[in-house]
């Protein structure tokens, strides 16, 4: 495997443990927003420029939108497992120990 490749997995699986467990409507659209922009990379492969740029501008302007709906300082019930659970449970899911 890439190392860049897994970088970028770790990344969206880090903005994705982000968007479940926080509390804070904005910190959950930050790492919704991780998840929605560097997804694309892995499932996307890279000789296919035009589709990637396609994929990279909807998960920015579906970013912008929930920025938009939680600008003025939303807070969500978050998770009362916490972020470690649910690191956990994207670990096993991805197939890591």
């Amino acid at each position: 495997m890439n190392p860049v490749l897994g970088a970028v997995a770790a990344v969206v699986v880090a903005g994705a443990v982000f968007a479940v467990s926080a509390r804070d409507g904005r910190i959950a659209v930050v790492g919704l927003a991780a998840t929605l922009v560097f997804a694309p990379l892995i499932g996307t492969p890279l000789d296919a420029p035009l589709g990637l740029a396609a994929s990279l501008t909807g998960g920015i302007l579906a970013a912008y939108l929930l920025w938009i709906a939680v600008r003025g300082g939303g807070m969500t019930g978050g998770s009362r497992l916490g972020w470690p659970s649910f690191g956990s449970m994207g670990s096993r899911a991805s197939g890591g120990a």
